[in-house]
């Protein structure tokens, strides 16, 4: 009887569940709208999953983020966007079917940018600082990247330090001081200007000279170099520039640079002025350079074919010659002056060279002669004179009238000479052109080339002198050389050359030695 019980119990059990699974509705399909989603950084909102069939038993979704650090999604449908990027949002159902929505998080862009002046002062020094800051809307726009530039980054300087946020420095005051800062974002832009003010010079100190090679500070002489500086305070000040000078340029003189220059004997104090537009603050420095006194001049003509004579220097009209005067010691303190005499000469100007004043430019300005010194006067300007005599040097300049043309007047002659001594001479004399000329005529006797080798009296020299008879040497006087007996002499063939520097030559004419005591005297041999 409990056996039967027992199985009409389960029977009806089983009854039962067949009957409750035919009432089930399964889930056929979910679909999620929208299926793609742009969100700004921030933005929420929800996606709706619609199941299919909508009167299904089980209603239960599940959602679901690919990646919830870019956005998240909560189980309501409710997606957050945090970051830049993309995330695909599932909804799923209890029996496994799902679909999904593509979520892309995009910048959110500023609409506005201001700069907040409340940090920058109306004024402020060299070398001081503030910060800059700006308003940025929306405040959770996405780039808040500001990019900052000045319009004068000699003036003031700026440079990012966060986003939004800048440190400007004070440079120095130039012009006005004024400088744009501005502030950039996309297309976005605002400015501010600053205005650095100018720092005054207060105080100015002389720094110890800083001699050149050899230079001693308390014994300075002619030529000596050494540069003085300056201690400016403040450090920052806006213009620290000096303006130095001498107040004797005819002991020193002083560059822009402080480098001083010893031009003579005396005291001289250099002061250092400051260049500020606001302040005149100075400072001076005494030095004394002792006299040494010049014991020797010499004139240099230039000419470096007169052989070491520098007393006498030709040139011709319009010639321009360099004279350049060497003083012992060269460090003297004593001063070097040129001059012409007579003063009242047209023959000659000098013009001296402004970057080398012991060098002079001497110009040949017409016919004469005149002398041109070099003389040294002390610190006062009087001659410097040592054991009564003047340290000084002259060269005589003569100008001469250029020849174009010479001619030797006479033809082919003959000059005598004897075995016991006896000589005749001969003259000969030049033509010039143009017939007032006034350089002097040089002569030279040459072996005659055509003479014979083997002849009596043939000799590899030419066997005659020749002595001018004025001082322009137009005309000389050809005299036989005699060895004692005439054997060297007697036949000698020389041919006479007149000339004037190596363009103007004239023609050559013969010359023969003769024995006086041929019976007959024969004519010279034509000159070729």
């Amino acid at each position: 009887m409990k056996r039967l019980l027992f199985f009409i119990l389960v029977l009806a059990g089983l009854v039962s569940c067949v009957e409750t699974l035919d009432s089930l509705i399964f889930v056929e399909g979910v679909e999620v709208t929208p299926s793609n989603l742009n969100l700004q950084v921030g933005g929420r909102e929800q996606i709706k999953a619609t199941i299919v069939p909508s009167n299904a038993t089980d209603l239960t979704l599940t959602w679901k983020s690919s990646n919830a650090s870019v956005v998240s999604v909560d189980q309501d449908g409710f997606v957050t966007a945090h970051a830049l990027g993309t995330a695909t949002i599932s909804a799923m159902t209890s029996n496994n079917i799902s679909d999904q929505c593509s979520v892309t998080v995009i910048p959110t862009p500023a609409n506005s940018l201001e700069i907040n002046e409340t940090g920058a002062p109306s004024g402020f020094e060299s070398g001081e600082t503030f910060t800059l800051t700006t308003t940025i809307r929306p405040s959770d726009a996405t780039n808040k990247k500001v990019v900052w530039t000045s319009s004068h980054p000699d003036i003031a300087t700026v440079r990012s330090i966060s986003d939004g946020a800048a440190e400007v420095t004070a440079v120095r005051y130039v012009g006005n001081g004024r400088a744009t800062i501005v502030a950039t974002l996309g297309d976005l832009r605002d400015q501010v200007v600053v205005q650095v003010a100018m720092t005054p010079v207060t105080s100015i100190d002389v720094l110890v000279a800083v001699p050149g090679e050899g230079v001693v500070m308390n014994n300075l002489m002619m030529g000596d170099t050494f540069t003085l500086g300056v201690a400016v305070l403040p450090d920052n000040a806006t213009n620290p520039d000096v303006t130095w000078v001498s107040s004797n340029d005819d002991v020193a003189v002083i560059d822009e640079d402080g480098v001083v220059t010893v031009v003579g004997a005396g005291t001289v104090y250099f002061t250092a002025t400051s260049d500020s537009d606001t302040t005149k603050v100075d400072s001076s420095v005494t030095y004394t350079v002792r006299p040494v006194v010049a014991t020797g001049v010499s004139i240099d003509d230039g000419d470096d074919e007169d052989e070491g004579d520098d007393d006498y220097r030709l040139l011709l009209i319009n010639g321009v010659a360099t004279f350049t005067a060497t003083v012992e010691p060269a460090r003297t303190t004593d001063r070097l002056r040129w001059k012409v005499l007579p003063a009242s000469t047209t023959a000659i100007t000098i013009e001296p060279d402004e970057d080398d004043p012991q060098s002079i430019t001497v110009r040949a300005g017409g016919d004469g002669k005149a002398d041109v010194v070099a003389y040294m006067v002390d610190e006062a300007g009087n001659n410097r004179i040592i054991g009564g005599k003047a340290i000084a040097d002259t060269v005589r300049v003569e100008v001469a009238i250029p020849a174009t043309e010479l001619w030797i007047n006479e033809g082919n002659k003959a000059v005598y000479v004897d075995g016991q001594g006896g000589q005749e001479t001969t003259t000969y004399s030049v033509k010039l052109e143009p017939s007032n000329a006034t350089q002097t005529v040089e002569w030279r006797a040459e072996k005659n080339p055509d003479s014979d080798p083997t002849g009596p009296g043939y000799t590899t020299e030419p066997w005659v002198t020749i002595t001018p008879n004025n001082q322009q040497r137009t005309e000389v006087t050809i005299t036989a050389a005699h060895d004692g007996d005439g054997t060297n002499t007697i036949g000698s063939q020389v041919r006479l050359f007149a000339f004037i520097g190596e363009s103007v030559i004239s023609q050559g004419v013969v010359v023969k030695v003769i024995d006086t005591s041929l019976a007959v005297v024969p004519e010279p041999e034509p000159a070729p």
